[in-house]
């Protein structure tokens, strides 16, 4: 009995000297990363976020969500990345402390070079060309006079007349 004598001085003592509740300094930033092809979760998605007073990495769970719970307050930039995706970069995320922002991201895959092609003019195209030159040599002029047809070949309606009677 002698220990409910102590309960009283307890409460008192609790009601007359409160513990005052400290106010975080930290924010934080969450969220989900999904293929915008098909909406799967993407693991593995290296998430950066950086500002003037800090820097952090993340990485996606296999779920597709990172989290940064610890950032100082500060305007970051996020930066989502994974092989494969194209990066995604979001400036400008406040991070107030005592609160979590929320950002969502869809990586669209990166398009791949499966090879490379060279082409070279063989002396068709002259550099400094701007209109269409057509030039015949006179072997080319001999094999057009033997062509016939309603028209001459210096118009297209008797090239065309030409090609259909051959």
């Amino acid at each position: 009995m002698h220990w409910l004598k102590k309960i009283p001085a307890a409460l008192l003592a609790a009601a007359l000297f409160p513990l005052n509740a400290a106010a975080g300094t930290t924010g934080g930033v969450t969220g989900r990363i999904v293929d915008s092809s098909n909406q799967a979760p993407l693991a593995g998605v290296v998430v950066t976020a950086v500002a003037p007073s800090q820097s952090a990495t993340s990485i996606s769970d296999a779920s597709g969500s990172y989290r940064f719970l610890t950032l100082a307050p500060d305007t970051y930039t996020v930066t989502f990345a994974k092989a494969g995706y194209d990066s995604v970069t979001d400036p400008g995320i406040s991070i107030f402390a005592d609160n979590v922002q929320v950002v969502n991201v869809s990586l669209n895959k990166a398009l791949r070079t499966i090879a490379n092609v060279t082409a070279r003019a063989g002396g068709l195209v002259k550099a400094g060309t701007t209109s269409d030159v057509y030039s015949v040599n006179a072997a080319g002029q001999q094999a057009a006079q033997g062509l016939t047809g309603s028209g001459s070949l210096n118009n297209a309606y008797g090239a065309i007349a030409s090609v259909r009677a051959s």
